[in-house]
């Protein structure tokens, strides 16, 4: 502990000789510390909290597809008829 005492005394009095380098320190450490901070909040927010709706477990997402007449569809078509009267796909 008296070492680490020290070593903040010494760099406390030599911070103001070479104020670029005092800069370019104290901006890499705010811009670590707010990239940091953003990232985690990102990850809470998708990841970590329940989402804001009664039953997320049936929410599905819905795209728009096209297809050519020269390409096979990629994927299979939906099948959304049963949705109208109140099925739900297995």
């Amino acid at each position: 502990m008296p070492n680490l005492l020290h070593d903040l005394r010494q760099g406390i009095c030599a911070a103001p000789a070479d104020i670029g380098f005092t800069l370019a320190a104290v901006l890499t450490l705010a811009l670590a510390i707010a990239a940091n901070t953003t990232t985690f909040s990102a990850v809470h927010a998708v990841r970590l909290e329940q989402p804001p709706y009664p039953a997320p477990q049936e929410l599905a997402l819905v795209t728009p597809v096209s297809h050519h007449a020269d390409q096979a569809p990629d994927q299979p078509e939906p099948r959304l008829s049963g949705l109208r009267h109140g099925h739900r796909p297995q």
